[in-house]
């Protein structure tokens, strides 16, 4: 049973404890004369179950185990029946009484325990009302027999609204993460309205000027149109960069997470020139929701960009695998980094690695790991594992 459902039944359930309580104090005030000793030996024993269930069920939404088990469930079917048939002992209304006290608890443990545990519960709280049944007064047989019938009833009654409640614990739970997703998407868009004014209208307008720039000093043949062609080169850079993350924030990445990877780092290749072999030996494709892929997205496409602007490699392997957890292996052949960095990960931000840094902050955020390591001989390992409870794992086609 989750948090929820316990938290949403500790009211009702606390509710009939009350009621049991009081039911077995009127019975133990109506039969002190006759029985006493019997009688107040029975209800000294219910009084430690029903304290249990008043003390733990719903506190700090854990349940005790002992109250979820089946030996709690038995123990607490003997009382009640050990109530019933001492009750029946006394002249009056005390039989009535045990009856309630005895429908209460079957309502109370068909909510609190498992099917298991309802019968560990029934078990002796049915057979002494069998018992009594047969045993007892004559007049008394129709109140036991219909008294046993509403016990099973209430039983599958009590164990019904649990279910239901699960249920609407897991409708809560599914709503809430529609509601977070739909919220992050509105984030998006208007993030990508902000940039778009801002970032990429002024990207473009330098791309222009870098361009006319360019023109006249190479018109003119001057020393400088060189350094003006880099200026041109880096703005038209900034320019496509700045569209590819618009395209990206007002998109809903939805499909398979591998293969957008994958897909994220062949578009890669051909923009930059850098040869990448791409290896996914998974052949399981990861339905993941659209804040998991763009995160993702933008973990690996900035491990590419620190290698196109600092590694100088001209070779990336890239292993993407989703078993357990999605795990992305980025290895170039470049000029390594820093061991500093290597050795103190907490290094990446005050020594300028910047993307790095938000790289790590990115996958932390999905609860996992970035781990980097110079490779032997040259270059970077970079390891991405992120874990998958909550994603949709599907056999690849």
């Amino acid at each position: 049973m989750g948090r929820l459902s316990e938290a949403a039944l500790a009211p009702p359930v606390r509710l009939l404890v009350d009621g049991r309580l009081v039911l077995l104090l009127l019975v133990l005030v109506g039969g002190l004369t006759k029985v006493s000793g019997l009688l107040l030996g029975v209800v000294l024993l219910a009084v430690p179950g029903n304290l249990v269930l008043l003390l733990r069920w719903g506190r700090g939404g854990q349940g005790s185990p002992l109250v979820l088990g089946t030996r709690f469930a038995a123990w607490d079917g003997v009382v009640s029946g050990s109530v019933l048939v001492t009750a029946a002992m006394v002249p009056g209304s005390h039989l009535v009484l045990a009856i309630g006290h005895l429908l209460l608890s079957a309502v109370m443990i068909g909510m609190i325990v498992g099917p298991r545990s309802a019968i560990a519960w029934a078990a002796p709280a049915l057979l002494a009302g069998v018992l009594e049944f047969f045993d007892g007064a004559k007049e008394q047989r129709v109140l036991v027999a219909v008294s046993i019938v509403s016990a099973v009833a209430l039983l599958g009654l009590g164990g019904r609204v649990a279910r239901q409640v699960s249920t609407i614990e897991r409708i809560a739970a599914d709503l809430a993460e529609a509601q977070a997703l739909s919220s992050a998407n509105e984030q998006r868009l208007v993030l990508a309205r902000d940039l778009h004014d801002t970032v990429a209208k002024s990207a473009a307008g330098l791309r222009m000027l870098a361009e006319a720039h360019h023109a006249v000093l190479e018109r003119e043949g001057s020393r400088r149109a060189g350094d003006a062609a880099d200026l041109l080169a880096a703005a038209a850079a900034l320019a496509v960069e700045s569209r590819a993350v618009l395209d990206e924030l007002r998109s809903a990445p939805q499909g398979d997470l591998v293969a957008r990877l994958a897909e994220d780092a062949r578009t890669w290749s051909s923009r930059v020139g850098v040869d990448v072999d791409i290896r996914c030996p998974s052949t399981t494709a990861v339905a993941a929701d659209a804040s998991v892929t763009w995160h993702c997205q933008r973990a690996l496409g900035e491990l590419l960009t620190n290698i196109e602007r600092h590694a100088g490699a001209d070779h990336v392997a890239l292993t993407i695998s989703a078993d357990e957890d999605l795990l992305l292996v980025v290895e170039d052949n470049g000029v390594g980094m820093p061991r500093m960095i290597v050795e103190e990960p907490d290094n990446l931000g005050g020594s300028g690695h910047y993307g790095l840094r938000g790289v790590r902050e990115r996958v932390a955020g999905l609860g996992g790991t970035l781990h980097l390591t110079n490779r032997e001989g040259d270059g970077v390992r970079a390891v991405i594992r992120v874990p998958l409870p909550d994603m949709s794992l599907e056999p690849g086609t």
